[in-house]
């Protein structure tokens, strides 16, 4: 599980580092980023959103298991 987990969060870290911000500031300002395409925005997006909930999915079983 804790593969996983970090193969989710260096996905995650390639994002905000294309973005230069987390994914909360990504949403907020989606319509004012200009130097990346629209539907390019829109899948990375996606992607960004999936792998953090799968980040946090692993994470929950673990605590689950822990306790």
């Amino acid at each position: 599980m804790w593969k996983k987990i970090k193969h989710y969060e260096e996905k995650i870290k390639e994002f905000e580092l294309k973005y230069v911000m987390t994914y909360s500031e990504f949403e907020e300002k989606f319509h004012t980023i200009n130097t990346i395409k629209v539907f390019e925005k829109e899948d990375d997006g996606m992607i960004w959103e999936t792998e953090i909930s799968l980040r946090n999915h692993y994470l929950e079983m673990i605590k689950k298991i822990v306790e």
